[in-house]
């Protein structure tokens, strides 16, 4: 390193061997006051350039004021963060995996509705192609399949616990020999103390199948109606002639929904479909109506998705001529 010129007040000499020794913090005496704040500078220089380059050049006040502009250092003080931002990110860590988590809850809640009804009673609905459960203020579970809706109270009140529904509902009764609950569907009404039963009332037939217990079963405006089911039975109400008919009932179709799976035996087309037509949400028009007449079986399986593969299974087991026209944007499946 030549020799270096100096100002006639600072020893820029002083300086530069301070600064090439790394030992700016020693500030020797013997330097005045205006060296010392040029020291500082410069190293406050380097701490925002990182490793300076040029000043080796400076040996002047002029040539450290060129430096400086050539550099053009940008502003990097630490910023402040005030508490309240800190605090603020702290809370949407742990708040943001709620509100996920409330989110997906939400999402899986859509598919049954809460609405109010008028007086104490409330109803729960079930969209297409989703079930739910509720329990009652008695300690009563309902289980509700699929295009369902049930209109019970919030509290029991009086000599007797009364809900309607419609769709098709399964029901554990907390026994209670001076409440009878009592279900209202369509015509017919259920009378029971405390048991366990399935009610389907999709299409025109209500089917009533008694698992546990004893329940009666008529027409609401016709008290010589009424039928007593023992477990295993089956009432079958006709709503179009008002008929009713017992008969020995079958468990595994009956209950064959709560675990998702569908099957019917021996079932007419008409019925088949006014189901399907529910649970997968589609409006059925017979434009033939002779295909509705004839039965079929559909064996136990997962219900799928969509309602498409049941209907291939339905053309695939009959040798006579039936055509589905599914027109899926307006939710209407034609028959022929």
């Amino acid at each position: 390193m030549g020799k270096r010129e100096k100002n006639s007040d600072i020893d820029w000499e002083k300086l530069h061997h301070l600064l090439d020794e790394q030992n700016a913090a020693a500030s020797p005496e013997g330097m005045t006051a205006e060296e010392r704040g040029l020291l500082k500078e410069i190293m406050e220089m380097r701490a925002q350039a990182g490793d300076l380059k040029g000043w080796e050049g400076v040996n002047t006040a002029e040539d450290l004021i060129k430096l400086k502009a050539r550099l053009s250092l940008p502003e990097t003080a630490t910023p402040v963060v005030p508490l309240y931002y800190k605090i603020m990110r702290y809370v949407a860590i742990i708040l943001l995996p709620l509100a996920i988590a409330g989110a997906t809850w939400l999402a899986l809640k859509r598919n049954s509705h809460q609405l109010p009804v008028a007086g104490n009673y409330v109803s729960r609905e079930t969209p297409a192609g989703a079930a739910d459960s509720l329990t009652l203020a008695d300690g009563t579970r309902v289980w509700l399949n699929a295009a369902s809706r049930l209109d019970y109270p919030a509290t029991f009140t009086g000599t007797a616990r009364e809900v309607t529904m419609t769709g098709e509902a399964y029901f554990e009764v907390t026994h209670n020999t001076q409440q009878p609950f009592i279900v209202k569907v369509n015509k017919q009404v259920v009378r029971v103390l405390g048991t366990s039963f399935n009610i389907n009332a999709y299409g025109k037939h209500i089917i009533t199948t008694l698992t546990q217990g004893k329940i009666s079963v008529g027409l609401a405006d016709q008290p010589g109606t009424i039928q007593y089911l023992q477990p295993g039975q089956q009432a079958d109400l006709n709503t179009l002639s008002s008929t009713l008919q017992l008969s020995t009932g079958n468990l595994e179709n009956a209950m064959a929904w709560k675990e998702g799976k569908i099957i019917f035996t021996d079932a007419s087309l008409e019925d088949i479909m006014q189901q399907l037509g529910a649970i997968y949400h589609y409006r059925v028009i017979f434009i033939n109506k002779a295909p509705g007449q004839l039965h079929y079986n559909i064996p136990l399986m997962t219900r799928p998705p969509d309602i498409s593969p049941l209907l291939d299974l339905i053309k695939a087991t009959t040798t006579s001529p039936v055509n589905f026209n599914i027109d899926s944007l307006q939710r209407v499946i034609e028959i022929r």
